[in-house]
């Protein structure tokens, strides 16, 4: 998990309720950024959930390299400076209400596995479907999703 410490000259002290803090890191030309924003104003404005900052990667890229931001959009919680969630892509407002619950509450955001169960299903169908047919191709196609995203999983577990 990383510190605020690199981005506390552009959002300035947390300070806000129990010392919370979510930022958005977004841009301008990112449909799904648009589309969330008006979610993750509504959500921070409730009673006791953490202050939102919202960072344009465009015009502040360093501060999106220091948190290692590489996708838009990404939300990432701070409790007491210290990063405690993140959350990669669009999510529904259902998903953004609990990682500001979680974010307040200073528990740690665990990510959903809808995705790398999706992904690892699919690779097996195409395995199945090359060893069917025979064919060495899919099966080292499937092979290679398996581990990339069990590699995936891992290392955003233990990041």
């Amino acid at each position: 998990m990383s510190s605020l410490a690199p981005f506390d000259s552009a959002a300035g002290h947390t300070g806000g309720h129990d010392d919370s803090l979510v930022v958005a890191y977004t841009a301008a030309w990112c449909g799904h950024c648009r589309a969330m924003l008006p979610d993750l104003r509504r959500t921070a404005e409730r009673p006791g959930f953490p202050r939102l900052e919202v960072v344009d990667v465009s015009s502040s890229p360093e501060a999106a390299s220091a948190q290692r931001v590489t996708g838009t959009p990404t939300i990432i919680g701070y409790r007491r400076g210290v990063e405690v969630g993140r959350l990669v892509g669009r999510k529904g407002v259902t998903e953004i209400e609990g990682f500001f619950e979680a974010v307040a509450s200073g528990a740690s955001h665990r990510r959903s596995l809808t995705d790398p169960i999706v992904r690892g299903s699919g690779a097996l169908v195409v395995g199945a479907l090359g060893l069917a047919l025979d064919a060495i191709p899919l099966m080292v196609f499937a092979v290679v999703v398996l581990l990339a995203t069990a590699v995936g999983e891992w290392s955003a577990r233990h990041a």
